[in-house]
């Protein structure tokens, strides 16, 4: 039994004790009847008869009497069912408070359920939020990793490109009236000689972005016999090349500028020169000097006209002598 939960031990002792009382209820009587047969043996003579032992009493007087004598002591103990009664409002005074008892237990015990149910809920958030930490952390392992794989095709790509960037220059050819070759680096001198003459020549009042045009394929039939794209092309390299830096998502802005810086160091001054002539009368070489600041290395009076008239001074870096000049010049407008 005391291994049995308390509820179900008072329920058990309830259902003892009115089956108890239930029984002294039906039995009393039937016990009081049998005691007071046993102790009643013969009935009280009256007075005027107690010297008359050997008279016999009718047998209705008899039952009469006998009746009468039970009947007083049965009205005293139908009295004491009295406190049966006050006993069953106690037992239901009683059996009230148990249920109380019982359903503050069972609330105890349900709120002890529910307290334990949010504890597991609340564990199992943690572990949820530690599952999604360690998901998370993969995530972003995953992704440095492929951004790093991206990162690492795109250094492939720079240095493969510097290659060809040197494999296009020395393929650069000019055939002589006498038969000898210009390659290369050379090819670019060549132009450069035709844009310091052109420069010499150049009035800001007369010449425009044709003039500029016109000059450069002179020159190129002149040196090739006919109108040759090779420079050109050789140029359009360095447009391909900045864009695929400027484009790549896997570099942050500090290595854009830091390739960007790198593959400026490998244009000369020749090359700065003829970028400066191409970008008079080609607009996507002139938003690519302004863009990169191309021009920053190279200066001189014959070159300021040109600058002035064709170029914003970004297109110059942090060039002093250049910004010198546009101040200057844009004093004398005003």
């Amino acid at each position: 039994m005391s291994d049995q939960p308390f509820y179900k031990r008072t329920v058990f002792i309830l259902f003892i004790s009115v089956s108890f009382i239930l029984g002294i209820w039906y039995f009393y009587p039937n016990y009081l009847e049998w005691t007071d047969s046993k102790n009643i043996s013969y009935l009280e003579k009256p007075w005027y008869l107690t010297n008359m032992d050997n008279l016999e009493l009718p047998n209705e007087v008899i039952e009469n009497s006998n009746k009468e004598k039970i009947g007083g002591k049965y009205g005293t103990y139908g009295d004491s069912y009295g406190s049966l009664n006050t006993l069953f409002t106690g037992l239901a005074f009683a059996g009230l408070i148990i249920s109380i008892i019982l359903q503050g237990r069972e609330l105890k015990a349900t709120r002890k359920e529910m307290n334990d149910q949010k504890e597991v809920m609340r564990e199992q958030k943690i572990e949820s939020e530690k599952q999604n930490k360690i998901l998370e952390n993969q995530h972003q392992l995953i992704q440095k990793q492929f951004d790093e794989s991206k990162k690492q095709a795109f250094l492939n790509q720079y240095y493969a490109l510097l290659d060809q960037r040197q494999k296009i220059l020395g393929s650069l050819v000019i055939t002589k009236l006498d038969g000898s070759k210009l390659e290369g680096n050379e090819v670019i001198a060549e132009y450069v000689k035709g844009f310091r003459s052109l420069r010499e020549q150049f009035d800001t009042d007369i010449h425009d972005d044709e003039y500029m045009n016109l000059a450069w394929d002179r020159l190129s039939k002149k040196l090739h016999k006919s109108y040759d794209y090779q420079l050109v092309s050789y140029f359009k390299f360095y447009r391909m090349f900045f864009s695929l830096i400027q484009k790549n998502d896997a570099l942050s802005d500090s290595e854009k500028t830091l390739y960007i810086n790198i593959l400026k160091n490998f244009i000369s001054v020749e090359e700065q020169l003829l970028l400066m002539w191409l970008g008079c009368f080609k607009k996507a070489y002139n938003i690519l000097c302004c863009k990169y600041s191309l021009l920053s290395d190279i200066y001189n009076a014959n070159l300021e006209p040109i600058g002035l008239k064709f170029y914003k001074v970004e297109a110059f870096g942090n060039s002093k002598t250049w910004k010198q000049a546009f101040e200057k010049n844009k004093k004398t407008e005003a």
